[in-house]
């Protein structure tokens, strides 16, 4: 064996330690029994949209097409972009491919992270010859960071953040002019190191554009660092190739949704506003500061002191944790000390490369912290990257390098007799238990007990419903809850409608149809008919039963539930934990079948299919207030558009108030009506009464005011008008 081999597999064996130590880190920290796995680890809010992935994976197609979500329509997850993570998704259906129970699927994704990103830090670290002690120190730390349990399965692809190390060493590349060496530019394609860059990119653009967006935003200052450092333009001219190369990939992964809209000719149903970029943004105390739940009590209560200031949010989840924390403070005391200057940047050895950490740890500060650049990009037209505070992970990743580069360092200069290198290694060793259990709180672990007695409440309740209705039955869901991103609707939050579709093999689940869609417009018009009157739309409409959620009613469902045991004659399917309901309508439906003339069958169904439909569009903002005063805010412009998918023309009686300040205009334009439709409105509003007659297809209803925007206290949101209740009544032609 050559002594080229002979070190390669010993690199090998080092890393399959390193590998076996971070599985037993995982072992302890986590409860890994195959029982444990078969149940979520987490089971409310955000983290059952990632269980809609999971789900609809495991049952063969893929994760955009829902058909068995949002009846009598169907789900299409091209509204909701989320193909930016199409390679995360191509890893779910990898370990969807040999079971159907999704939980399985997804603790196991989640659980691949760690040893993933320890796997992507060690490797960067030693490519920048960090020693192993130090390397495996730091790596472990990164992938057991308080990111990675805060996050969570709640947001399953960020804690997915293996690419992050990958993406900095790409970033330090540029910034110290290594990836573009001088050769001919035919034989630089062939550089390794470029190769290595343009996948890299290419898996940047694919899992998520939070990451993407913040490499571009490194790579580009790391090409002006390179071309101030080398006095060119080449490593600048790099970078910015490397960007517009992840600008396209993530162009090429969300184009199912790009293309969607362009053909539906609407905008995102989920539209962001420029403030979020504050209100989601970074705060530099909060990354020096404890996780929250810390298991020192004294610590606990120092981050529960401060977390009673305005706006903490999911920026919360910037804790680095004491060692990355020392890592943060350390390359800002670097900077500022130790003045990185073009000749400084041009230095080998660790030296040059802190000095390049801490200019990206201070960049990356600057950009998202609360009134940062961040803030500026928002302002000037890209809201979508609105949270901030997730540049954190980025920063966790450079001062814990930074903290590896020193310690290293330190066991250069100590370890210098085998007696020594012991001593220096069960130092290492112990402090970095240490660092794990302050990084690491009973807080941010599963509570495996109770998420595993929910499901199985759910699971039993669903089972039931399935042995009483026929397969592919239609189900309707109370209350009605938007989606995707909902208020919570009383002690309902938001996708906990999910759950009967989640433990169903083969019913169809009314929820599911996205906002500012038609779908939508139907679901929210039906669900506000009183319950007499909703029940036989029901019948007519195909839906074999109506599931309650209890949690989303103010009196726990009674008044609904005593108008359906009324008129269903029938006693629910209850829940294990009493908090689901399931009425079945077979009986009813033959009853009302059977009262109904035949000839008329066909009118009713059309009637209960196709009303005439409101979809309130850009400029509108959600429904709010209750069902007696509700209303609407908009900004200077809002569309309403009147929709009649049936195949006559309708005549519909429209009322309404509007509201604004005194002497404010609004214009309401619309081929419905022979000249524009101009009002004078104040604080008493405007009430407004007109009969429309429909014809097939859709009408849109512009609203134009020169009204001020209002401001009130702690809303960020275009006011001028408010539309209170709005109603539209069809009419007998």
């Amino acid at each position: 064996m050559t002594a080229v081999s002979s070190e390669r597999w010993r690199t090998a064996g080092r890393y399959l330690a390193a590998l076996l130590i971070c599985l037993l880190v995982l072992g302890t920290v986590f409860d890994l029994r195959n029982q444990t796995r078969q149940s979520p680890w987490a089971y409310r809010g955000d983290t059952m949209f990632y269980h809609l992935i999971a789900k609809s994976l495991t049952e063969g197609g893929w994760f955009l097409d829902v058909p068995r979500l949002g009846t009598p329509g169907a789900l299409d997850l091209r509204d909701v972009p989320t193909s930016d993570n199409n390679l995360h998704v191509l890893m779910l259906q990898a370990l969807a491919g040999g079971t159907s129970n999704y939980a399985l699927v997804l603790n196991t994704f989640f659980l691949l992270g760690f040893p993933l990103v320890f796997m992507s830090a060690l490797v960067v670290m030693r490519h920048f010859r960090v020693g192993w002690a130090a390397s495996v120190c730091a790596s472990l730390l990164f992938a057991f960071a308080p990111f990675h349990f805060t996050r969570g399965e709640h947001h399953l692809f960020l804690s997915a953040y293996w690419q992050i190390p990958l993406a900095s060493m790409v970033v330090l590349w540029v910034s110290r002019g290594e990836l573009w060496p001088r050769l001919a530019r035919v034989r630089a394609w062939r550089n390794r190191k470029v190769q290595l860059s343009i996948l890299i990119g290419l898996v940047l653009a694919a899992t998520g554009y939070y990451y993407a967006f913040f490499a571009c935003f490194f790579l580009v200052l790391a090409g002006i660092v390179s071309a101030v450092q080398l006095r060119n333009w080449r490593g600048l001219w790099t970078a910015l190739g490397l960007t517009a190369l992840i600008g396209v990939g993530l162009a090429v992964n969300l184009w199912p949704s790009l293309a969607h809209f362009g053909e539906a000719g609407t905008a995102l149903p989920v539209q962001r506003d420029a403030t979020d970029a504050d209100r989601f943004g970074l705060r530099i105390a909060q990354l020096v500061l404890p996780v929250t739940g810390h298991r020192l009590s004294v610590l606990e209560r120092l981050k529960d002191a401060y977390n009673r200031r305005p706006m903490i949010n999911e920026n919360d989840h910037a804790s680095l944790g004491l060692a990355g924390a020392l890592g943060f403070l350390g390359l800002g005391w670097w900077f500022f000390f130790r003045k990185p200057s073009a000749e400084g940047l041009g230095e080998t050895g660790p030296r040059g490369l802190l000095h390049h950490l801490s200019v990206l740890n201070l960049a990356g500060v600057l950009l998202g912290t609360i009134g940062g650049f961040g803030s500026l990009v928002a302002f000037l037209g890209l809201p979508q990257v609105r949270a901030y505070n997730r540049v954190s992970v980025y920063l966790s990743f450079f001062a814990l390098f930074a903290v590896a580069v020193w310690l290293d360092g330190v066991l250069h200069r100590f370890a210098t007799s085998p007696r020594r290198q012991r001593l220096a290694y069960a130092a290492v060793a112990a402090a970095t238990c240490l660092a794990l259990g302050d990084q690491i709180t009973p807080h941010t672990l599963p509570d495996y007990r109770q998420a595993a007695t929910l499901f199985a409440s759910d699971a039993a309740f669903v089972r039931e419903i399935e042995t009483q209705v026929p397969g592919g039955a239609q189900i309707f869901q109370l209350p009605f809850m938007p989606f995707p991103e909902s208020a919570p609707v009383g002690r309902m939050l938001d996708y906990d409608l999910l759950r009967g579709y989640l433990h169903s093999s083969h019913l169809r689940w009314s929820y599911g149809t996205v906002k500012g869609r038609e779908g939508n417009a139907w679901l929210r018009q039906t669900a506000k008919q009183p319950v007499d009157q909703l029940v036989e739309t029901l019948v007519w409409a195909g839906f074999s039963g109506v599931y309650l959620d209890r949690h989303g009613f103010d009196d726990n469902g009674r008044g609904v539930e005593h108008v359906l045991q009324n008129v269903l004659q029938k006693s629910p399917i209850v829940s294990l934990d009493q908090r689901l309901a399931f009425y079945d309508l077979s009986t009813y439906r033959a009853q009302v079948e059977q009262r109904t003339p035949l000839d008329e069958w066909g009118a009713r169904r059309e009637a209960a299919l196709h009303p005439v439909l409101t979809v309130w569009r850009h400029g509108f903002h959600d429904e709010e207030g209750g069902s007696q005063n509700a209303f609407r805010w908009a900004g200077r412009r809002g569309q309403l558009e009147l929709v009649n998918r049936s195949v006559r023309a309708r005549k519909v009686e429209l009322d309404m108030t509007i509201f604004g300040n005194d002497g404010t205009e609004v214009t309401i334009r619309t081929p419905l009506l022979r000249e524009p439709l101009s009002l004078k409105i104040d604080h008493r509003g405007r009430n407004i009464h007109r009969t429309l007659v429909l014809p097939p297809g859709q009408h849109a209803l512009d609203f134009i005011s020169n009204a001020d925007l209002q401001t009130p206290p702690d809303d960020f949101r275009d006011l001028a008008f408010f539309v209170q209740n709005f109603s539209l009544t069809s009419l007998s032609q």
